[in-house]
């Protein structure tokens, strides 16, 4: 599409992001490349040429012939000329909210989409398509109940004729990172620990766990299961009540939950959770001591009830308040 400057500045504009600015005219999005982006270095940040100036022509004909594989994702972009000179890309216009301004809706409506989110992102990498840059701002909900993935133009989107699992990997570690993060807003809660557990995990200690869509699936389908959790505190826990510990789960057919202090460090808090890990018991989640927070966090598991183990060793069955 060929447009002038002039035309180009009856626009609507959106917003902004690393590679480029985007407006609109209702039906059609105007991504318009900045001349020069910021770069990590030695000496801290530089600015570079943007490369989405240098169009790989294999890309665009691989996005077109993508485009016409898939159902929930739109990848019919064209390129974008402002007085003949290429500057940017143009796609379907979408009327509706990223997901960053979604995130005090109500949790079974915020799971509801979270499941288009799985399904359309299962259909990229199934086609070969890597977006590495899943973040809420890059979501979103339309107007009509649709959930659409942009920015996927970028060179933060790798598309591959074959399939590669380094590539799978990363795209789901922050794929993996925006769920957490939208479903556990609300309570702000420490979705952040959460995360970094989950998705980094295989990392630390030879810990080797790939993150895989089942997975995803499950962590959001508990929330509707009939569960059953163990709270642990880090400051109430000893070491050698390992076995102890391991019994109650299989006794109890219990989930793990450890209650995140204020009296503890971030550090000493991840190296418990690590422990136990190391020692067979596997931590379902990670939210804060508030009280308030609490409940309302775990009423989201669908239960009224918990087991919390105190310093003594003793198991107690505790209530909570129902929404």
């Amino acid at each position: 599409m060929n447009l002038t400057e002039n035309e180009f500045k009856q626009l609507t504009y959106i917003s902004a992001g690393t590679f480029g600015a985007v407006s609109h005219n209702d039906t059609t999005a105007f991504k318009r490349y900045h001349t020069l982006v910021k770069t990590h270095s030695d000496f801290g940040y530089q600015l570079i040429s943007n490369p989405c100036l240098k169009p790989h022509p294999i890309k665009f004909q691989l996005v077109k012939y993508l485009n016409k594989k898939l159902r929930y994702t739109d990848l019919n972009y064209e390129r974008l000329y402002i007085d003949q000179k290429f500057c940017g890309i143009c796609y379907p216009y979408y009327e509706g909210k990223i997901l960053y301004e979604l995130q005090q809706l109500p949790f079974i409506e915020k799971e509801n989409i979270v499941k288009q989110l799985l399904r359309n992102a299962e259909e990229l990498s199934t086609n070969n398509i890597y977006p590495l840059d899943y973040k809420l701002d890059n979501i979103i909900y339309t107007n009509t109940g649709q959930v659409k993935i942009i920015d996927l133009d970028d060179p933060l989107t790798k598309y591959r004729f074959i399939k590669h699992p380094n590539l799978f990997n990363e795209s789901m570690i922050t794929l993996t990172n925006t769920i957490i993060h939208f479903l556990n807003s609300n309570y702000n809660h420490s979705y952040y620990f959460l995360s970094k557990y989950l998705t980094h995990k295989k990392q630390i200690h030879d810990l080797r766990e790939s993150i895989t869509y089942q997975k995803l699936k499950n962590y959001l389908n508990i929330h509707r299961l009939n569960n059953c959790f163990l709270i642990i505190q880090p400051m109430d826990f000893s070491y050698k009540d390992i076995s102890f510990i391991k019994a109650m789960i299989n006794k109890l057919d219990v989930k793990v939950i450890v209650l995140d202090s204020q009296s503890i460090s971030f550090e000493t808090l991840e190296q418990f959770v690590i422990h136990l890990n190391q020692e067979g018991i596997s931590i379902f989640d990670v939210i804060p001591e508030s009280n308030h927070i609490f409940d309302n966090y775990i009423n989201n598991y669908n239960t009224s009830e918990y087991y919390w183990l105190d310093h003594n060793k003793n198991i107690s069955k505790q209530k909570i308040k129902s929404r």
